[in-house]
């Protein structure tokens, strides 16, 4: 299954992501940086289900200006709930969540992570990552819109 997102423009460039579920049920996700300015993002992936074995939040994935990154990240599940976090360098632009459209989780500014959502980073810090709409057939629609 493929499909592209809807992307939103801005005279400072864009950056947008397109989601998967590959044959074998792994949702991959496409970051493309449309922007002048290299990108970190962190994922999130936690079950509303109840099992939460295979609850994940992990940044960063870099993507240079003008780049696209795949990441395959874990088994599509309908019962899971999935997030992004990103920030450019220097963090001068952020995309990220609010309270009516994110959740929570821990992250490092500086340093690569892999942890589940229950765990604390040392020296991190928490900021709250957008909720991504994956539908039930495993599409989705990430917009990146640059902050000013």
């Amino acid at each position: 299954r493929d499909w592209s997102s809807d992307v939103c423009s801005s005279d400072l460039g864009l950056a947008f992501a397109s989601a998967e579920v590959d044959d074998d049920g792994t949702l991959t996700i496409k970051l493309a940086n449309k922007t002048d300015a290299k990108i970190f993002v962190a994922l999130a992936r936690i079950s509303t289900g109840g099992e939460d074995s295979n609850d994940q939040v992990k940044g960063w994935f870099s993507v240079n200006p003008g780049k696209t990154r795949t990441v395959k990240f874990g088994s599509y599940s309908p019962v899971n709930e999935y997030f992004f976090y990103a920030t450019s360098m220097g963090g001068k632009r952020v995309w990220a969540g609010n309270k009516n459209n994110g959740s929570t989780f821990w992250i490092h500014p500086k340093n690569a992570f892999d942890i589940h959502p229950d765990k604390k980073i040392s020296d991190g810090k928490k900021v709250i990552f957008k909720h991504i709409n994956v539908s039930s057939d495993g599409k989705a629609r990430i917009n990146f819109s640059v902050k000013k």
